[in-house]
């Protein structure tokens, strides 16, 4: 038990009180998240923010163009887009009780960021989690904001992302200016080459040796101990840290006061009333994603990355908006199926999915680690992007059958009932019956 002195007054969220579209809706992006993060899981960090590789067969191109249209960004939005609805669920709630919001809310993610702290060092370094718990801490000062307050940050935010990414694509052309190396006439070459030939000492060495190696990396994850592949994330985290999550926060905060207005204006509870916004929602994003996403996708396959600044800046726009765009249209389409009947049944499945969404997360990454780490199967790298997606799917399901059957005897997922128990101070019901 809990010391007496911590018991409060609050309680916790009964079933009677979820939106199920909310659990369908977070079910829905674990499987898009999953697909997304499989390469990231079998390669290393630096390979991973580019995955497509010429050499790949014609299947994996597809896929990887499949991947890069329909998910790659896609799904992190919408689950940072249900982090801060819920935000707002939870300050109407605790506000009709009477209940102080603050210390609850700043306990939940002062737990969130440990588990996201302990998955990203012994699990895998890709870790979502801890910036979440970070970035949580932000919208304590716009718990008060109105919709159209909420409106303008998301606008200041987004802005300020794609600054930051103009910036980074103008800095990286100028190095890559700077560091070209000056055009050797053909005949010198074929001379260097001969007095190479000809010499103990070589003259020339090849531009691969000069280039750092990933081998050392692949390595350690598909042969290290669970010891030494530990090291080498803690040492990944550095990288994640100053290129992933800081670069990437105005983005995720957004999404976060994106979620927020949805939570203001009730999108999910009132339904009938938001409908021709739902509906403007999908085709809009429909349109715009479609848009935004063919010329992302098709760019990242078929041009040089180093391209001239303003082609890099449209690409840059066409991925932000199509990305944006195809989040929103997939959360509305999926509010606006699941009022028909003849769809019910089919998306209901996603909701346990979505009900211990934590558990799921971390669960996905203890299997894809032990499919591919040294300390379990060893796999690291041998696995092909039309492969992945396979055994994302694969897991998926199984997670789909589990979540079902847990849900029905259990009233929350493991992680899920330890980080309520955590926040409320007292050991919560677990078993149905």
């Amino acid at each position: 038990m809990f010391p007496s002195f911590f018991h409060l007054s609050l309680s916790p969220t009964t079933t009677t009180e979820r939106i199920q579209v909310i659990d369908i809706t977070r079910g829905f992006s674990l499987l898009g998240i999953l697909i997304v993060n499989m390469y990231s899981f079998s390669h290393p960090l630096e390979e991973s923010l580019f995955a497509f590789d010429p050499k790949m067969s014609v299947l994996d191109q597809i896929t990887t163009w499949g991947i890069l249209f329909l998910a790659e960004g896609k799904f992190y939005p919408i689950f940072a887009i249900l982090f801060g609805l819920g935000l707002t669920l939870q300050i109407h709630r605790l506000t009709i009780k009477g209940q102080s919001f603050i210390l609850f809310y700043c306990r939940r993610l002062i737990l969130l960021l440990g588990m996201g702290l302990f998955h990203a060092y012994f699990i895998w370094v890709g870790d979502i989690l801890t910036l979440y718990a970070v970035l949580g801490f932000l919208l304590i000062f716009y718990r008060k904001a109105q919709p159209k307050t909420l409106l303008i940050w998301v606008g200041v935010w987004l802005a300020i992302s794609l600054f930051i990414y103009l910036f980074l694509i103008f800095s990286f052309r100028n190095d890559s200016i700077q560091v070209e190396k000056p055009v050797i006439d053909e005949q010198e070459l074929i001379n260097a080459e001969k007095a190479q030939v000809n010499s103990d000492i070589p003259i020339i060495e090849s531009a691969a040796n000069e280039q750092p190696t990933l081998e050392p990396i692949y390595q350690i994850y598909a042969q290290g101990s669970f010891a030494e592949i530990t090291a080498q994330r803690a040492d990944e985290i550095r990288s994640m840290v100053i290129w992933v999550d800081t670069i990437g926060a105005p983005e995720i905060l957004t999404f976060f006061l994106l979620g927020m207005y949805f939570g203001r204006r009730q999108l999910f509870q009132k339904l009938d009333d938001n409908l021709a916004f739902l509906h403007q929602l999908f085709w809009w994003g429909l349109g715009l994603g479609i848009t935004g996403n063919f010329i992302y996708a098709t760019w990242s396959i078929t041009l040089e990355q180093d391209e001239p600044f303003p082609l890099a800046l449209v690409v840059l726009i066409a991925q932000l908006v199509g990305s944006i765009a195809s989040s929103l249209c997939y959360i509305a389409a999926i509010i606006l199926l699941n009022r028909q009947p003849h769809w019910q049944p089919f998306l209901r499945w996603l909701s346990p999915v979505g009900q211990m969404a934590l558990t799921n997360y971390l669960t996905q990454s203890l299997i894809c680690t032990s499919i591919f780490y040294g300390y379990g199967f060893g796999l690291f790298g041998q696995l092909g992007i039309t492969a992945g997606v396979v055994l994302a799917g694969l897991i998926y399901f199984i997670q789909v059958i589990f979540s079902a059957w847990w849900m029905q005897r259990f009233y929350f997922g493991p992680m899920e009932w330890l980080w309520r128990s955590g926040v409320y101070m007292r050991w919560q019901p677990f078993y149905r019956h």
